[in-house]
């Protein structure tokens, strides 16, 4: 996952108690996260740029669920791409993400995109800076991570 730091604090509707705003790159990392697989992913990660990512609107994928949009995506399809060459045995992205990396923000029960729309829109857009990548498990419905890794930590 890639947090997106601050963004919780400007739209509220996102200061969700299980999970930060985030954009997923891997979904499940299905690797067991040893040594030398955090130290795999550190390398990785050490090697990546910050980047600025806006939020700029909300979306809904043919499937429901709805998310909001980042931009650039390239960053994110960039690093998802070179993710599966590095562990080849990982899951791929599913189609949509290839189309539209997100940030996800559900509906409640019985709301509408467009009240949705209508709730979050005089927040947007955010903009916030990508710096880090983290590893998270879920358990029980809680969230816990397990590693992060910060970008740029590389000596170029």
């Amino acid at each position: 996952m890639v947090p997106l730091p601050g963004v919780a604090s400007a739209v509220p509707r996102l200061a969700a108690p299980t999970a930060l705003p985030h954009v997923t790159l891997v979904d499940p990392f299905t690797l067991t996260p040893d040594e030398g697989t955090v130290a795999e992913l550190e390398m990785f990660f050490a090697d990546v740029v910050p980047f600025a990512v806006r939020l700029e609107g909300v979306a809904q994928f043919p499937s429901g669920s709805t998310y909001l949009s980042p931009e650039p995506t390239a960053p994110f399809r960039r690093l998802a791409h070179e993710l599966n060459r590095v562990f080849p045995e990982l899951p791929r992205h599913p189609a949509s993400f290839e189309d539209a990396p997100h940030v996800p923000v559900a509906l409640r029960d019985d709301e509408t995109l467009e009240e949705l729309q209508q709730e979050v829109d005089p927040w947007l857009p955010v903009t916030t800076v990508a710096r880090e990548a983290t590893l998270w498990e879920y358990d029980g419905g809680e969230v816990r991570t397990v590693a992060v890794f910060p970008f740029a930590t590389s000596a170029a």
